[in-house]
């Protein structure tokens, strides 16, 4: 299967990240559980009962976008930082604070791939991983891979006929 080389349902789609205090972690089958939300959407069964993990809203990055960003000499880990900036549309869910705003905007260092959300924003997510122990970068890093891996035509359980 080639780089988009199939017709998504839809081009829109949530993801919550793995480290989100709302999801339950001790759960013994977790890991499989959240390849699962990912996959379908529904956050339900691995969320702690009256807790509301985050949502991340992206859209799919179209070929000439991807293959712009493919085309950028940089490692996967960048280019899945820039993938999530790319693809990012709405944080929901952010808590008492609200979400950091999502300013789109070209970024001088890949003026090819169009607007970008912001590094401002990108720190403020890094803080949030920092805030909980975890690597700057790692949220935007892991929601980013899985953004790369859906717009390059891994298709998620909830579009396979």
């Amino acid at each position: 299967m080639g780089l988009g080389s199939f017709r998504p349902v839809t081009d829109s789609f949530v993801l919550v990240w793995e480290h989100d205090p709302a999801l339950d972690r001790e759960r013994p089958t977790f890991e499989h559980d959240y390849e699962v939300a990912c996959d379908t959407g529904n956050w339900d069964a691995i969320t702690v009962p009256g807790q509301k993990p985050t949502l991340f809203h992206f859209r799919l990055i179209d070929t000439a976008r991807l293959r712009r960003l493919f085309d950028i000499e940089a490692g996967p880990q960048v280019q899945s930082e820039i993938a999530f900036r790319m693809s990012l549309t709405k944080i929901e869910d952010w808590g008492a604070d609200g979400a950091p705003k999502l300013d789109k905007k070209p970024d001088p260092e890949c003026p090819k791939l169009g607007p970008l959300v912001s590094r401002e924003t990108q720190v403020v997510l890094d803080g949030i991983s920092l805030a909980m122990g975890r690597l700057a970068g790692e949220l935007p890093l892991s929601l980013g891979t899985r953004v790369l891996n859906r717009s390059c035509g891994v298709r998620p359980l909830s579009e396979k006929g």
